[in-house]
């Protein structure tokens, strides 16, 4: 059995607000970890694991999915590294994908499921994923994005 964490980037791990939607939506090089998020995070995995710590054949993994198109996945990855963010996955869109967000990443949770996983807990920041999620009966926590100056580099 494998239990994941399905975790969001802009607005849970990487703080995004300063950035002008309009001319730097996906570049992340100057954002700043949401240290706060990421920690919560860190420790509800942790509990997650050890309360599973007896059971065999339980696996447990941190999957990224985000909005973000393919085109964007050096940039991504580079930023997750520089941040040391530890994950098992990362899923983004294609490049050629115009859906709303949210329909993407429910879509991309149905897809985690058809492989045998279960959603343990799914992290995001904007109310209509949390909702497509909880539609779909995946456990969430809703993530406040803090402002740039909130945070502080791990």
């Amino acid at each position: 059995m494998i239990r994941c964490f399905v975790v969001d980037v802009d607005g849970v791990l990487a703080c995004s607000r300063h950035r002008d939607e309009r001319t730097e939506q996906w570049l992340c090089s100057g954002d700043l970890l949401c240290t706060d998020n990421y920690n919560r995070i860190m420790y509800l995995y942790e509990e997650e694991r050890n309360s599973y710590r007896q059971v065999a054949n339980v696996r447990h993994e941190i999957i990224i999915v985000t909005g973000r198109h393919e085109h964007y996945r050096p940039d991504t990855i580079s930023w997750l590294t520089r941040h040391q963010i530890w994950f098992d996955g990362l899923l983004m869109r294609r490049d050629n994908d115009r859906q709303p967000t949210a329909s993407y990443k429910v879509a991309t949770a149905r897809f985690l499921q058809s492989t045998g996983r279960t959603i343990a807990l799914a992290f995001d920041d904007r109310d209509d994923v949390i909702a497509g999620y909880r539609a779909e009966k995946i456990p969430t926590m809703k993530m406040k994005p803090p402002f740039p100056n909130e945070s502080k580099k791990k």
